[in-house]
């Protein structure tokens, strides 16, 4: 999920597999001032600094419980869905993948208990959405758009109920009152079509490499996406001191003489699903498949089309889950209710960043959206951190399309309290 944000004015176009996006002008800042994307850890809280008291434009190394050896990978031999367009039964569940020695509790916490968050080790997250609203100290509200032909994300589309976050997605038969977000330079204005507009909401901390689970219950629809994913977006000028380092030396520049050259770290971590697979027109989409995507760059990403065997769309709660890896064997490792689908071994992000969920419109998610409202049902979140090295430097845009209020009156007239002001 590339969520870019440009200081040019010029809009630029980046594309990933089958959607293409046009960036619009971002915020304005004088040229050459640079804050420094993913989601990694900020232990205990999220604040300027790193873990390790590392403040803005620092680089510095989270320490947490540490993380086992390589674990080979299984994937899922292709098993025919439950649902009625593909017969059959889903893959039995498979035993949870053996966490490394230096995380000895990990694949513990990966069974269901009646409280996912209890007993959580030193430096982990959770939250059971048990109270009567978002909690607002740990997530921000999205009200923001990117790609094409789509409406945005908004607050109005999240709300917290019988213990779950419900994410609803309004299809190209929506008729109701909601509407959707345009960016018009540095801000978000809500007076667009109702239509192809979702919700997501973002963590205030930062996390890195750990274990990420999931818990929850995908749409019935193809159309919208379902997202989960880390990220954290620089913009690093030529005269920035990390510029050329060895973190960002391979990365390309983008501008031009007159205009200044910057680079684009962008790291980030997906789990978006349904898609089709690659190499197939978009109205293939289906729930058997997902993407799995790493990133370290706004242009440099290792993405995976992946069948995994069964339509997970069958109204049931599933264990969604990453293990993100940073160590002497980088890597990411992913998983469906314990069975390992995929290992992405290549662009693996190096740099803390918030947590997105949610649902959005990309047009690889199903050429249409026949539906009026569907729903992503998420019944818990909970990381568990490894102890393995990471970059804390500052995102470049840390607020952009963050509120924590919850109607759009308040949102549109810029009231203080809604905005993430200082990062």
């Amino acid at each position: 999920m590339q969520l870019v944000r440009s200081s040019r004015t010029t809009p630029r176009m980046t594309g990933r597999g089958n959607d293409l996006a046009v960036q619009g002008p971002a915020p304005h800042r004088p040229p050459h001032t640079c804050t420094a994307w993913l989601l990694t850890l900020c232990l205990l809280g999220c604040s300027d600094a790193g873990a390790d008291g590392a403040g803005p434009g620092t680089l510095g190394a989270v320490s947490v419980p540490a993380d086992p050896g390589p674990v080979e990978p299984t994937p899922a031999q292709p098993t025919p869905s439950v649902r009625a367009q593909d017969g059959g039964m889903p893959p039995a569940p498979a035993s949870p993948a053996q966490p490394s020695p230096a995380s000895p509790d990990v694949g513990a916490m990966t069974e269901q208990s009646d409280d996912p968050c209890a007993d959580l080790p030193e430096g982990a997250f959770c939250d059971g959405f048990d109270g009567p609203a978002l909690d607002l100290e740990k997530w921000w509200y999205g009200r923001k758009v990117w790609g094409l032909e789509n409406h945005g994300v908004i607050p109005e589309n999240v709300r917290v109920q019988e213990g779950q976050v419900w994410f609803a997605s309004n299809g190209d038969s929506y008729s109701g009152d909601l509407q959707g977000v345009r960016k018009t330079g540095g801000s978000y204005v809500q007076d667009q079509p109702g239509q192809r507009v979702g919700g997501v909401i973002v963590s205030d901390r930062y996390f890195g490499p750990g274990r990420y689970e999931f818990r929850m219950a995908l749409p019935d629809e193809t159309g919208v996406c379902s997202a989960l994913w880390t990220y954290h977006y620089q913009e690093l000028y030529s005269d920035h001191p990390a510029y050329d380092d060895a973190n960002h030396a391979s990365l390309p520049a983008h501008g031009s003489a007159d205009d200044g050259w910057y680079k684009t770290p962008n790291h980030e971590i997906d789990i978006e699903i349904p898609t089709a697979l690659a190499g197939e027109p978009d109205d293939q989409a289906s729930y058997r498949n997902a993407r799995y995507n790493t990133w370290v760059g706004e242009t440099v990403y290792t993405d995976e089309f992946h069948d995994n065997g069964y339509a997970y769309n069958d109204g049931a709660f599933h264990t969604w889950r990453f293990d993100w890896h940073t160590g002497d064997d980088p890597r990411v490792d992913f998983y469906v209710d314990g069975q390992q689908m995929h290992r992405s071994t290549t662009d693996i992000p190096r740099v803390h960043g918030r947590l997105w969920l949610g649902t959005w419109f990309p047009l690889w998610a199903g050429s249409q959206a026949n539906f009026d409202v569907t729903h992503l049902k998420l019944d818990w979140v909970r990381f568990t951190p490894f102890d393995e090295p990471v970059l804390t430097p500052p995102e470049t845009y840390a607020g952009d399309g963050l509120t924590r209020c919850r109607t759009q009156a308040e949102n549109d007239m810029g009231a203080s309290h809604c905005a993430l002001t200082e990062f």
